[in-house]
């Protein structure tokens, strides 16, 4: 069935894709010669019969419907669209699509023509019908994306019965031009790859059968299709998972900065793994299932590792974690095989679930300074050997942190901050006790299952008060477990769900008469009753259970204890509280998604001593007040406060370093200024989502190596940003496009070019600390001096401005640019295949020899000064060129200023010279000469022409008195008028007027000088670029089209062809410098110029026959 495309499109999809150009009649006949068209209208410029529009419409109601169509075959043998109106030159040009607005088949479709108005042989004219358009090239890639860039033959589907050879057909572009497809797909020997930016591609996996035996990833490759060159730079979700004929050694090279999720999954090397020294992030299940051997060393670069990332591989060595680490996963690196010592880094706070758990270390266990949490089974059934040594700060050991772990020995010191030992933390290991000076942390390590006999309490023995065994009692519509001598955990409630529910402090057992403290409402206690009352809890309470009042519509405010220690997973999930809430100080955990979706409407306080919140923690509440954040906090964990109401300002505490992906998203009511802290050096994918309201610079800190795609996005009303120096990785639109970026290094820069669809290039300055890269654009800030080893890149730019001073130390390699305005000092050396550019009021002190110097401010004033003298020589110095050319070369030394500039003349030559003819009795004043000269200027490496023009001033003639002569010049030989004589002169403003030998200024004329014509205004000044004169447009050449004009000067008129950049259209002026309109046959060819007073006057309209 044919697909029946709309025609309807909306104007902000009309204003993306199609292009701005006049539309004209676009005639696609390539079988025939062009004189063989319908017709060739003179008046109307285009190839029709028909002298206006309403005679075409005339026309089609004239042509044959489909009733009158012939039955067999008919060819057609000439054509034209009927509705071309979003064609240009035949062609659809959909400038407006991109990565981010792409067109799909049918709204392509729906641009192109819909009839054709056809010559069919031995029948005539008809209009047609588009039956339908076909381009099998236009399809979706292997991620189901139309494309955005490239060209596109469109083939239409004529009627039944009818034919046409070549088809009809259109042209489309894509992204306004054929360009290097980004993300374009390409192989090499075997290896599939993705374009990610102008340079860098990802390597996704393999073409056909799974690869055997070694797998070399090269660093760099050359695509097939363009020869450019590539940087391998990450490698994708999936790559090679259960590529498991794969053996030996692996190598990422150091270019690769990503290795993606699953990437080498089920893979069975059996060599060593060397990961690239630039590697950033290392996705989940990496390396998961690897047979790799030999030891692990991870680069420096990197700061997380995540889920089950190594787990499960053979390494036969010693681990070696980088000193940034600050983030290790769950099952990182669990049942890997690892031997030796371990030693975590200190910026690490928290080990996550079975992280090193089955490992065969044989050696030490160094735990960082600041851990705050062990989690469960973290070093389960490793064999580390010797003490252990416990941090000062660690509140949480989690279950079965170190079970097994039967080689470790000697006391081990509990620190007073622990506020959690959970079940078989540490069964069956080595230790000879378990030091204290809390009662009820060695409360905690009994109940975790370590004997009595081995625990101290402030050197005391402890001694464990023995409970009844466990049994539950009956209150009214609650049941309670009694979990000590005198506490109870409330476990379920069996009541009304339309009442107020109060959880009395002390509850009394009935059969023994005992009175118990309830401390714990058990997991699930209240889980989806529905209760729609308030929640009053006991002032006893120290935790409740996950889910504990899940799924109700609990409303009023909601009032947690002082004594409350831990909250648990999802505790609170999905309720109405109104209200603030305050987590008390005494609180050490809050589970994931704890208060998700919880209500609340006034402020969030938090005031406990928490080192981590948990994803989700109070995602979607509808807090409307200020937060409040614990100084304890360093972790922020993923959707934390997603869509949470706030208002106010975001105070963040100043030992946070990990803020999660979607932390703070659409969280716009926040206002003021965005702090964040010094030691942060991780910002998760839309963390800041669409907070528009924070205001002022954002001043990213220096340790952040990754920011997260969107992660600033939509942040409108910021001012600018600053990245640090340490920046790695950058997610798509981690940024709103228009926010002015800096940075105080030019990798950065580089990384923010390459990867943010940024309107302006980030301002950047240099510290003399790191090598500039190629195309980095860079401004010395403060007195910078480079020592050891340093190389400026390729198209690299670096500034010393006007009072700043670089001083070179070192051995600095330039293969760019350095632009000195202000001070360069050489007390190394200075090399290289770039350029040193000393401006005007630059000072270089050392030496240049080992690179290329140019001052090409000193070279262009020695060039105005030359240029804007007067040069008159009398008579009698002037009686040949060599005489000229030795007076001339005094003169320029004598110009004030000259010397100073240092600048040397070169070569001197006379281009033209006319002598002078002394008076005579019949001409009196007799006829000044004239003469021009071209002369070479040059200061280090810098070389410059420069010209000049000048007057021999004639001797008169001396007559005796009586001689009869009358004294008056003889006008018999009067000169054209429109030639001008005289000077040229420039005002302070930079504008240029001509000084004519009688004095006066040439104003509101044409006017020659020196073989070309200029126009003057009513004020004398020398106008340039298109201007509107006697009814007629002309162009005057600018200052930068003398660089492409040759033998044209600024302000002079222009002729024959002319592109103009600005209009990016072909203009023709012809030898009286008016621009050509309609059509017009220049050297043989026929062209037709836009004669439509339309914005686009002139411009050609058939681009294409130029060539």
């Amino acid at each position: 069935m044919k697909r029946n495309h709309k025609r309807v499109i909306s104007t902000l999809l009309i204003m993306l894709l199609i292009s701005t150009q006049p539309a004209v009649m676009a005639w696609a006949d390539s079988a025939v010669p062009a004189d063989h068209l319908l017709g060739d209208d003179e008046k109307t410029g285009k190839k029709t019969e028909y002298a206006t529009p309403a005679d075409a419409d005339q026309k089609d109601k004239d042509a044959p419907k489909s009733d009158d169509a012939p039955k067999g075959d008919e060819t057609v043998i000439r054509w034209e669209f009927v509705d071309d109106e979003n064609l240009s030159g035949g062609e659809l040009s959909l400038i407006g699509v991109s990565p981010e607005n792409r067109a799909d088949f049918d709204t392509v479709v729906s641009m192109l023509p819909e009839q054709v108005r056809a010559e069919i042989e031995e029948a005539g004219e008809v209009t047609l019908p588009i039956a339908d358009w076909n381009c099998p090239e236009y399809q979706q890639d292997e991620d189901r994306e139309w494309p955005f860039t490239g060209e596109y033959e469109f083939i239409a589907e004529l009627p039944e019965g009818y034919v046409c050879e070549p088809p009809i057909s259109v042209l489309v572009t894509l992204g306004g031009a054929m360009v290097n497809t980004i993300n374009d797909r390409f192989t090499i020997d075997g290896l599939r790859y993705k374009e990610l930016g102008p340079d860098t591609v990802q390597l996704i996996g393999y073409d056909g059968e799974k690869p055997v035996g070694t797998l070399v990833i090269p660093d760099k490759v050359r695509k097939p299709s363009n020869g450019r060159e590539y940087q391998v730079a990450s490698i994708g979700h999936n790559a090679f998972q259960d590529c498991s004929d794969l053996t030996g050694d692996l190598v990422i090279p150091d270019t690769v900065t990503e290795i993606g999720d699953n990437a080498f999954e089920g893979c069975h090397f059996t060599g060593e793994l060397t990961l690239s020294d630039s590697l950033i992030t290392i996705g989940e299940g990496a390396f998961y299932e690897c047979g790799f051997t030999g030891q692990l060393v991870l680069p420096q670069t990197l700061v997380r590792v995540d889920d089950y990332a190594f787990a499960e591989t053979t390494f036969s060595g010693q681990l070696i974690l980088p000193e940034k680490l600050n983030y290790i996963s769950a099952f990182a690196f669990c049942d890997s095989h690892f031997t030796g010592d371990l030693i975590i880094p200190d910026g690490v706070t928290i080990i996550e679930y079975g992280a090193f758990s089955g490992n065969s270390f044989t050696g030490t266990l160094t735990l960082p300074k600041k851990l705050k949490e062990i989690g469960r089974e973290s070093f389960f059934k490793c064999g580390f050997t010797g003490e252990l040594v416990l941090p000062d700060g660690l509140t949480s050991i989690g279950l079965y942190a170190f079970l097994d772990c039967s080689k470790l020995t000697g006391r081990l010191s509990i620190p007073d901050e622990i506020t959690s030992i959970e079940s078989g933390a540490f069964s069956n290991t080595g230790f000879d006790g378990f030091d204290t000076t809390k009662q009820e942390i060695a409360d905690m390590l009994y109940d975790s299952g370590i004997g009595e006999d081995k625990i101290t309490v402030g050197n005391q023995p402890y001694h464990h008060t023995q409970l009844p065994p466990v049994s539950f009692f009956q209150d009214g519509n609650m049941t309670y477990q009694i979990i000590g001598s005198d506490t109870v955990a409330l476990t379920d409630y069996n009541g009304n769900s339309d009442t107020d529910i109060s959880i009395p402090d002390k509850v009394t057992d009935q059969v023994s008469g005992t009175t118990y403290s309830v401390t714990r409402i058990g997991p699930m206690a209240f889980y989806d009753k529905e209760i729609t009352g308030s929640l009053h809890l006991p002032n006893t309470l120290v935790s409740i259970g996950d889910r504990a009042f899940f799924n109700n519509m609990f409303s009023g405010t909601l009032s947690l204890p002082n004594t409350l220690v831990s909250i648990g997973d999802d505790a609170f999930c999905e309720n109405r509280f109104s209200g603030d809430l305050t987590i008390p100080v005494s609180v050490s955990h809050i589970g994931s998604g704890a208060f998700y979706l919880a209500g609340f409407t006034g402020d969030l306080t938090i005031e406990g001593k928490l080192t981590k919140l948990e994803e989700n923690g109070f995602s979607e509440c509808g807090f409307t007040g200020a937060l409040s954040l614990p100084d304890t906090l360093t972790y922020i964990g993923v959707a934390v406060f997603l869509d949470c109401g706030f208002t106010g300002s975001l105070q963040l505490p100043a030992g946070i370093n990990h803020i999660g992906d979607f932390s703070f998203s659409n969280c716009s009511g926040f206002t003021g200024i965005l702090q964040l802290p010094a030691g942060v050096n991780y910002i998760g994918g839309s963390s800041f989502f669409n907070c528009s309201g924070f205001t002022g610079a954002l001043q990213l800190p220096k340790p952040i190596t990754e920011i997260g795609e969107k992660a600033f996005y939509n942040c409108n009303s910021l001012d600018s940003a600053h990245l640090g120096p340490n920046v790695q990785k950058l997610g798509a639109q981690a940024f709103p496009e228009s926010l002015p970026l800096s940075t105080d290094s030019p990798q950065v820069q580089i990384l923010i070019n390459t990867y943010l669809n940024q309107d302006t290039i980030a301002d950047t300055s240099w510290d003399g600390k790191e090598d500039v890269p190629d195309g980095a654009v860079a401004t010395i800030k403060q007195d910078t001096t480079v020592t050891g080893d340093r190389w400026i890149g390729t198209e690299a730019v670096i500034t010393v401005p006007s009072g700043g001073i670089l001083t070179v130390d070192g051995n600095l390699v330039v293969n760019g640019t350095i632009s000195v305005e202000g001070t360069l000092v050489i007390n190394g050396s200075l090399s290289g295949s770039g350029t040193l550019i000393v401006g005007a009021n630059g000072r270089v002190v050392g030496d240049t020899s080992g690179i290329r110097v140019e001052h090409p401010d000193d070279i262009e004033a020695a060039k105005k000064m030359i240029e804007s003298q007067t040069y008159t020589i009398e008579q009698e110095n002037a009686e040949d060129e060599a005489a000229v050319k030795g007076w001339l070369l005094k003169t320029i030394e004598t110009i004030p200023g000259f010397r100073d500039t240092g600048v040397t003349v070169g070569e001197l030559k006379i281009t033209a010279f006319t002598p002078a003819s002394e008076g005579t009795s019949d001409r009196p004043d007799g006829v000044d000469g004239s003469f021009a000269f071209t002369l070479l200027l040059s200061k280090g490496n810098s070389v410059s022409g420069a010209g000049g023009v000048g007057i021999i001033t004639a001797r008169g003639y001396s007559h005796m008195t009586g001689s009869g002569s009358s004294g008056e010049k003889d006008d018999s030989n009067a000169v054209n008028p429109d030639i001008l004589r005289g000077t040229w002169e420039r005002t302070e403003t930079g504008i240029w007027k001509f000084r004519q030998t009688g004095g006066a200024y040439a104003v509101s004329r044409w006017g020659m000088v020196d073989g070309l014509w200029y126009y003057f205004d009513g004020e004398g000044q020398m106008l340039t670029g298109w201007q509107y004169i006697n009814q007629q447009w002309y162009y005057l050449c600018t200052e930068e089209d003398t660089k492409t004009k040759i033998g044209l000067k600024e302000g002079a008129m222009a002729t024959g062809w002319h592109f103009d950049s600005a209009y990016q259209a072909w203009y023709y002026l012809g030898t009286d410098g008016t621009m050509a309109v309609g059509q017009r046959e220049i050297d043989g060819k026929r062209y037709y110029f836009n004669p439509e007073s339309d914005g686009t006057k002139g411009a050609l309209q058939k681009e294409k026959e130029i060539l």
